[in-house]
């Protein structure tokens, strides 16, 4: 019996790039235009990036802080103005 090991090729890159997001990809995903993305940047307000010469990627996972570090608590109605009276 022969047993066979099957050794990763390290030289694939199909997954190198897997969890990263292209700039026109997550502005599909938020909904949002490549300007505004570019603006984010700009301002200091957007997600993390990587930048490596032209190329622009985004982690899905710094992505995912981003938004969660956006996300805001639900506010509590405002009391009518009769029931401040009481």
């Amino acid at each position: 019996m022969n047993d066979l090991q099957i050794v990763p090729d390290i030289h694939r890159t199909d997954n190198l790039l897997e969890g990263y997001l292209t700039p026109r990809d997550l502005a599909k995903q938020l909904g949002v235009s490549l300007r505004t993305l570019s603006r984010w940047h700009a301002q200091r307000t957007g997600p993390r990036r990587v930048t490596n010469g032209r190329l622009i990627l985004y982690r899905a996972t710094s992505v995912r802080d981003w938004l969660d570090a956006r996300e805001s608590q639900a506010t509590r109605p405002e009391r009518k103005a009769r029931e401040l009276r009481k």
